[in-house]
């Protein structure tokens, strides 16, 4: 019975692509399946009281733990939904009144369902770890409680517990329900904490483990006696090696802080017990680096991760104390703001000092300048002979992958260079921004060398050169200026320091290699000079775009004279539309035959029209009256605009993402012509489900199923139907052929829509959506056309625009 894991991972599902009513919604659905299949649906009316869940119920079926957990769950979501739709209009007060108390009777049901399971579960297992699981979810129900009615000392009580068996659970756990519960300490309820001791005035610089120490009940709870009989030292500072004093401080809180050989006072006292942290973490961190030096990188990147998360709160409590002094009208030439923006710089520094560090962990030997081969781990199952595997070879196919997994440390290294450069006092600092551009060759200098790896991988000798020769260039910057960088020992933890050894056999490597490919790709060329099909016309300059032309432009061979036809992979559908309306040479046109003379029986057979039979796989080309087309004026699309009309309609054919950056015009729907090329062909009803409006030619649909709310796939057609259609009066009337609009036509709401306008952006897709339109299987009845100066002309006059 995984409970924590049963909760986690139905909300983190439900809740990533939607919110709490979702989630309850979900939940809904699941707990009618699970009441089913124990039997346990209640007959008859809806509320008849249910016979509760025994023990025995639980013993015999694991299935009634999910039953209440269910049940718990959906009460939780509707308060939680409740909270997030109100929390917008609540003002500085909060929710208050029916609303508050209608989401503390929701908390308080869950919590019922909770104690129920913990009560059932205690009669079966006495201290298991599912009884604590439970015990626990059904503490943070009851500080939810708390929390809500602003009872802030039982809700430290109720989170303090919570913590305590979260995190007696987390290290009795394997790895990964380790990272469960500490996902939940680190998202839920660690802030909890934080916040309840914040409205109690408690003191900034107490920890979290100190707190929980003194508010975590232990008198006749038998949960909490197993979880420190278990591990005596939860109560204890778990979160650093540093020694505290009487009142949870830590004892050795620096008080001063160095940047550019300027030296503070540290004003907030959180930055001060977070650098502490770091402090003590960073000797964590080195002592294990010491003792693992044959590890796997990988494991030694895992170590940073320590070190991240206190430096991460340092950067976090040094802007929480600027936006404070700030909100209380500091002047930025205080002292005290000077100090905070000068400790902020230094902090945000070291944190990016200590994610550049883990990145060249990762990255292998000498920052990656090595690329050494990874062994690869043989298989346990023998042979059928009997004999030892051999070693095999990494691929190349790994070899690529690491080598992509390196470019992508070395942009995140030199994104993180080039965000130092936006701190306070960086930029007036000429010469540590000229260290800064030092490093970031360096580092640029290796991602050349990684990707020339690739490509040498690949067998492309000339891209290799060229490559190479960029990272000499920017390695020479490197080490002309790296002489004023300070020196660093080799058993110092790697961060945002160079090492001028490392420097040194970065530019020697390089160096070498460009010889050594220049060579090569001399001798390629020396290869191709004496090579008996170097007479051979080469392709022409139109496929080759993507070389340089070294020797000139051969202008006799720009593009292949005459012509050749080439298959193109395109849409089945397309191969359908193609063979129907397309004049193909040497094939006969409609009516071209003649009937041979002479005969009476094919005399009387050419009098008699003959049915044209249907064509295509969907049933294109069938014989019906062709339909209008004629184009559109500039004066008559803004007539059709201020105008709108239910029976007439101005489509935009171009695509969402085009919508998304430049608007449309008003009274207009989107119907995306080159991403749908067969909507023209579509029924009636999947044109309303993929384009949210209805089909021209055809009424609005007549069932209540065919108006429900959605997104239309086109491109945000805002609503499905209103009066007259899609919500925004779509009108769009279009011109006679003298450019005049259309007259005789009803504009009664409900009516199908009878003339059609397409546009797009320069008249190319709307002319191709007219013609499928007005041709064999498009719209019937529907008068089509197109205006030609599409969204370029509309906008360029000024025209209104609708988002």
């Amino acid at each position: 019975m995984d409970v924590t894991r049963f909760i986690v991972t139905r909300r983190e599902k439900a809740l990533l692509g939607g919110d709490y009513a979702l989630y309850r919604t979900q939940l809904s659905r699941r707990l009618l399946v699970v009441r089913k299949k124990l039997n346990y649906a209640s007959k008859g009316r809806k509320y008849t009281p249910k016979a509760p869940i025994t023990a025995e119920d639980i013993s015999s079926n694991h299935e009634f733990v999910h039953l209440l957990l269910l049940s718990t769950e959906r009460a939780w979501a509707l308060a939680m939904h409740m909270k997030s739709t109100h929390a917008a209009d609540a003002g500085a007060k909060g929710i208050t009144g029916s609303t508050k108390t209608h989401i503390i009777s929701r908390f308080q049901k869950a919590n019922t369902y909770a104690s129920h399971l913990v009560n059932l579960l205690q009669e079966i297992d006495g201290n298991g770890a599912s009884l604590l699981e439970a015990r626990a979810y059904q503490q943070s129900l009851r500080g939810a409680i708390a929390f809500e009615k602003g009872n802030w000392d039982k809700c430290l009580q109720a989170y303090a517990e919570t913590r305590l068996l979260y995190t007696a659970l987390a290290r009795s756990a394997d790895a990964r329900k380790d990272d469960l519960f500490k996902d939940l300490l680190s998202n839920t309820i660690d802030p909890s904490i934080r916040y309840a001791a914040y409205q109690l005035k408690l003191p900034r610089t107490l920890t979290t483990e100190r707190i929980v120490a003194r508010y975590v009940p232990q008198e006749n709870n038998p949960f909490v006696e197993e979880a420190l009989r278990s591990f005596p030292d939860l109560l204890q500072e778990s979160g650093t090696t540093g020694r505290t004093n009487a009142a949870g401080h830590l004892a050795d809180v620096p008080r001063t802080i160095t940047w550019r050989s300027r030296t503070v006072n540290i004003e907030d006292a959180s930055t001060a017990q977070a650098l502490a942290s770091v402090a003590a973490a960073e000797t964590k961190l080195r002592s294990f680096l010491a003792a693992n030096q044959h590890s796997d990188r990988r494991v030694k990147a895992a170590a940073y991760d320590d070190i991240l998360l206190p430096s991460q709160d340092a950067v976090d409590a040094t802007k929480t104390a600027i936006d404070e002094l700030s909100a209380e009208g500091v002047p930025q030439g205080d002292p005290r703001m000077q100090s905070l923006q000068i400790t902020r710089t230094a902090v945000n520094y070291s944190l990016v000092g200590w994610r550049v560090g883990r990145n060249r962990v990762l990255c292998g030997a000498q920052d990656g300048a090595l690329f050494e081969n990874e062994s690869i781990k043989k298989s346990k199952k023998p042979r059928a002979d009997g004999k030892p595997r051999d070693e095999q070879e990494e691929s190349n196919g790994r070899k690529l992958s690491r080598l992509r997994e390196r470019v992508v440390l070395y942009d995140s290294t030199i994104q993180s260079l080039d965000s130092v450069k936006d701190f306070p006092g960086v930029a007036a600092d000429e010469a540590f921004v000229s260290e800064l551009n030092a490093k970031k060759a360096y580092f640029s200098s290796l991602r050349c060398l990684a990707i020339a790896r690739s490509h040498i991988l690949h067998g492309n000798k000339r891209n290799t050169l060229a490559l190479l020769s960029r990272a000499l260039d920017l390695s020479s910057k490197t080490s002309l200026q790296n002489q004023s960088s300070e020196s660093v020992a080799a058993e110092d933890l790697p961060k945002l320091e160079l090492r001028p050894a490392w420097a040194k056999s970065l530019q020697d490597l390089l160096e070498r290699s460009v010889l050594q490919h220049r060579a090569m790709v001399e001798l390629e060329n020396l290869s191709a000079a004496i090579s008996p099909n170097n007479n051979l016309k080469p392709p022409p300059m139109v496929e080759r775009l993507d070389e340089y032309p070294a020797e000139g432009v051969d202008l006799t061979n720009l593009v292949t004279y005459p012509p050749q036809f080439q298959p193109i992979p395109v849409k089945p559908i397309f191969l359908d539309v193609a063979w129907n309306y397309i004049d193909y040479p040497g094939r006969p046109k409609k009516g071209s035959s003649r009937a041979v003379e002479g005969n009476a029986e094919e005399a009387a057979s050419r009098q008699e029209p003959k049915k044209e039979a249907k064509k295509g796989w969907f049933g294109f080309g069938r014989h019906q009256k062709p339909t209008r087309s004629k184009t559109y004026t500039s004066p008559s699309i803004q007539t059709l605009s201020t105008s709108p009309s239910p029976t007439r309609l101005l489509i935009d054919v171009r695509e969402p993402s085009e919508l998304a950056s430049t608007g449309r015009i008003p009274h207009s729907v989107s119907m995306p012509f080159a991403s749908n090329p067969d909507a023209v062909y579509l029924s009636p009803e999947d044109f309303y489900d993929r384009f949210g409006f209805q089909k021209p030619g055809f009424g609005a649909p007549s069932s209540a199923s065919e108006k429900e709310e959605g997104e239309s796939v086109g491109g945000g057609n805002p609503k499905p139907y209103a009066a007259g259609f899609g919500g925004a009066d779509v009108g769009a009337v279009g011109a006679e052929e003298d450019g005049e609009v259309g007259e005789g036509m009803e504009e009664d709401a409900g009516e199908a829509v009878k003339e059609v306008v397409f546009y797009c952006k320069a008249g190319v897709r709307s002319r191709a959506a007219m013609q499928m339109a007005a041709g064999e299987g498009g719209w019937r009845g529907v008068k089509v056309g197109q205006w030609s100066g599409g969204w370029d002309e509309w906008a360029g006059k000024g025209g209104k625009v609708e988002r």
